[in-house]
């Protein structure tokens, strides 16, 4: 598989809640972020490549994060990379 990444991944684990279209929701942990994204652990929770969800930061001390609206670009074996929209890059 050709790297298509243009920023760095940093390796940090947060709690997100993953909304699809039909409105279910899962939680789950992050591998890692970038400044264009995010890779999702999951096993049983794999929305379809080019899904627009909702992610939510959960559990932070100060409250839960703003809600944001990403893609679904790729999946693996252990979970999926989603990709930030509206950010004025594409």
């Amino acid at each position: 598989m050709t790297e298509k990444r243009r920023t760095d991944r940093t390796k940090v684990t947060f709690v997100v809640e993953v909304t699809v279209p039909e409105g279910d929701s899962k939680r789950l942990k992050t591998q890692d972020i970038s400044d264009g994204g995010v890779f999702l652990l999951a096993d049983d929770f794999f929305p379809e490549v080019g899904t627009l969800v909702d992610i939510q930061v959960v559990g932070l001390p100060g409250g839960d994060a703003p809600r944001l609206q990403m893609e679904v670009v790729r999946h693996t074996d252990n979970g999926f990379g989603l990709r930030m929209i509206n950010k004025g890059d594409d």
